[in-house]
Formats: C-alpha cells, structure tokens, sequence
C-alpha cells in the first residue's frame, strides 16, 4: 500500500488540511500520533473500519506502520496544509487571547465598585471592633473554670 492508501483506509475522507486543523498542533508527527492512538487496536494491530473488515483485509498493520505512511502522506502534501494550518492556529490564538482579556475584564472591578466594597469593609470592621466576639465571653469563662480546680486542690492539699 502506497501512503495515500493508508491514509484513505485510516483517516477516510478528511482533507489534509482539516485532519492538521482538529489537532491544533503545528508538528505533523504528533498529530499523526495523536490520530493513531484514537484508532482502536488489538495486540497493535490497527483496525480499518471495522474489526471485521481489519482481519478479512489480506494484512494487518501495526501503529508504527500505519503511522510512518500517515507521517509520510502528510510530508508529500505539506503545501496543501500548512498554511492552512497556519492560519486555523493564529485564529485560535486571537481567539483564545480576546477570551482571556474579556474574562481578565470582568475580573476586575470598576473604580465605583472598589470604593463601595471600601466603604462596606470598614464599617463591617469598626462593627466587629465594638462587639466582643462571642470566643472572648468563653475564654475567661474557662480561665475561670482552671482557676476554681487549681483553688480546690489547694484547699485538699492544706487539709
């Protein structure tokens, strides 16, 4: 089998260029990689469309196989795809990058609204200074406890 053979048994009727673009990866070889590992196998043995079909076919092809010819088909159609390729990840990029500035602008908060979380903090923490917490009433409560025990042995001591 020739390397467009491989590829029309393994990749069926994708284009070059949308094969590389599902990837989202500029390197052929891991593309490739990535596309035989979604392939089903037995004891490596790649399968072509059916499990069926793989073992009724004359021959077997291992990953390795399979992968070297998809690698080698994607060599010999390189300007088909790589422009192509190229634009689909600046695309992304642009992309990717306009989330990140609208999400990183939500984030941030307006002026207006950091003055009022100001104003709202410092009168939640002047409240809290006035008010004991209600931990202070206990502490003393235990001190006190501590210090009763400590008397009464001493009284048992003395006596």
């Amino acid at each position: 089998m020739k390397p467009i053979d491989f590829w029309k048994t393994f990749v069926g009727d994708d284009t070059v260029s949308a094969f590389m673009c599902a990837g989202n990866t500029p390197d052929p070889n891991r593309r490739v990689e990535q596309h035989v590992a979604e392939l089903g196998t037995v004891y490596g043995i790649v399968r072509q469309n059916s499990w069926q079909d793989t073992f009724s076919a004359p021959q077997q092809y291992p990953r390795a196989v399979v992968a070297a010819n998809l690698q080698a088909h994607l060599q010999e159609t390189r300007e088909e795809w790589e422009a192509v390729l190229h634009d689909h990840l600046a695309q992304n990029q642009a992309e990717q990058e306009q989330k990140q500035a609208s999400i990183n602008s939500a984030d941030t908060p307006s002026a207006a609204d950091t003055a009022e979380d100001t104003e709202d903090s410092l009168g939640a923490d002047d409240a809290m200074a006035e008010e004991p917490s209600s931990l202070e009433h206990v502490v003393p409560e235990e001190k006190n406890i501590e210090a009763a025990s400590v008397e009464a042995d001493v009284e048992t001591d003395a006596t």
